[in-house]
């Protein structure tokens, strides 16, 4: 019963972040299409995580839990910073998802390159990494993960003015004279360490960062604005996603769990398809 409290727990945790990151990085960017996807932060995560793997296959090294986390929060706590820093110049969000989709492109080439040799030469090679599952989430998992959702909080509260001041438009923005450099370091660092933590703990969950924003943009209750997608949508979009994972717990398929990033992908797509259609955001 405990691990199954843990699982839900876990699994609303990471949608709600999902949803709230994909939130912000949209609002900063002004890009509906603007994700820890498309910014190839997912795809960096998996990089990583295939390079600690390959240096323990071949070179026989055991690198300690502990270890992979650490060093991988520094990076991508690094990452973040530069990427903040970016977005104060005039570096064009255009170009920035360009690279990332481009980088994207790379890892998903390189994952099946490196997937085939390795099980080439009956390597084993962590096949799951793509699409994520909470089937064997611990305690300390879920304290990470909890602990970067206490962080999203507290910085939506500490800068809600500039993110209000920021939904108004990038006109209003540039008259209102106020400084969003701290808040975008912040909020983006978190966002990147973040991502790095789910999928190194869970594997990777698709392009869901774009879809949950949207959903809740478009269907949690848009009249209250900002507040509807920040924290409303959010809360809902977790009870979503960890609604999908518990089916993905009771309904197996021979034996088999579905993974949840796989099945939350199929539907997050198909729902994404159905809302543009309907809002003609084309």
């Amino acid at each position: 019963m405990f691990e199954e409290v843990i699982r839900l727990a876990a699994s609303f945790s990471a949608g709600m972040l999902m949803s709230l990151m994909g939130s912000f990085i949209q609002l900063r960017s002004q890009n509906i299409l603007a994700s820890t996807s498309t910014l190839g932060l997912d795809s960096l995560s998996i990089l990583w995580i295939l390079f600690f793997h390959t240096l323990s296959v071949l070179l026989g090294l055991q690198f300690s839990f502990s270890l992979q986390l650490g060093v991988g929060i520094i990076i991508f706590a690094i990452f973040g910073w530069y990427l903040a820093g970016l977005t104060s110049k005039s570096f064009k969000i255009q170009k920035i998802l360009l690279l990332g989709l481009g980088l994207n492109l790379f890892v998903g080439a390189l994952y099946s390159l490196w997937q085939f040799l390795f099980l080439a030469f009956n390597f084993d090679f962590p096949t799951e990494i793509i699409f994520g599952h909470f089937r064997f989430v611990q305690t300390r998992d879920l304290v990470s993960i909890v602990c970067c959702l206490f962080l999203f909080l507290i910085g939506l509260k500490k800068y809600w003015r500039q993110l209000e001041i920021f939904s108004t438009g990038l006109d209003i923005t540039r008259l209102s004279g106020t400084d969003f450099q701290k808040m975008s370091c912040y909020f983006l660092v978190l966002t990147s360490i973040t991502i790095f933590l789910l999928v190194f703990l869970f594997g990777g969950f698709a392009f869901l960062g774009l879809v949950l924003p949207i959903l809740a943009r478009a269907l949690w209750f848009p009249r209250l604005g900002l507040k509807g997608e920040f924290i409303v949508g959010a809360v809902l979009n977790g009870l979503l996603f960890m609604l999908i994972d518990f089916v993905c717990y009771l309904v197996p398929v021979m034996g088999a769990e579905i993974p949840v990033g796989l099945l939350a992908g199929v539907i997050g797509s198909l729902s994404l398809i159905l809302i543009l259609r309907k809002t003609n955001t084309w």
